[in-house]
């Protein structure tokens, strides 16, 4: 990823299952250096004051989806003008002692192999069991 700064985009954001929020974050690179990535993304969470959140990513999705973000890790390359993309779900139902879930109401990403993290963009989102989140691995975007 070499520390090419990324946008990100938040797309399709949908209630799956009971109680299961399922969603895709789109990352476009800024600049024209061409950067490659692989595996899965690291994600931090904020409140509206800036304060960060629990959060537990766990790598692999357990919803029932079809396409890439149901397949293993690969190298996605991308230049100036193509996106990758990552699919990400979390239970808004609280277990064991929790009686709510933490919102935050904004995140960041840190894109596989990169050491810097995104500025971060508004996604409300309050997962239960410690603020568990599952993602995908980073697929290429398809074209819209």
């Amino acid at each position: 990823w070499g520390g090419h700064p990324i946008r990100l985009r938040l797309t399709g954001q949908t209630q799956g299952a009971a109680g299961t929020i399922v969603g895709t974050i789109t990352l476009t690179p800024v600049g024209t250096a061409t950067c490659t990535m692989e595996g899965y993304p690291a994600l931090a969470r904020f409140s509206a004051a800036g304060a960060t959140l629990p959060i537990t990513v766990v790598n692999g999705l357990t919803v029932n989806l079809s396409g890439p973000p149901t397949q293993p890790p690969s190298v996605v390359t991308l230049s100036s003008s193509q996106q990758a993309e990552f699919t990400f779900e979390y239970s808004d139902v609280p277990t064991g002692s929790e009686t709510q879930c933490a919102s935050s109401t904004t995140v960041s990403v840190t894109p596989p192999g990169a050491s810097v993290a995104s500025a971060q963009v508004p996604l409300t989102m309050a997962p239960c069991n410690n603020g568990t989140v599952e993602v995908s691995p980073v697929y290429a975007a398809s074209a819209s």
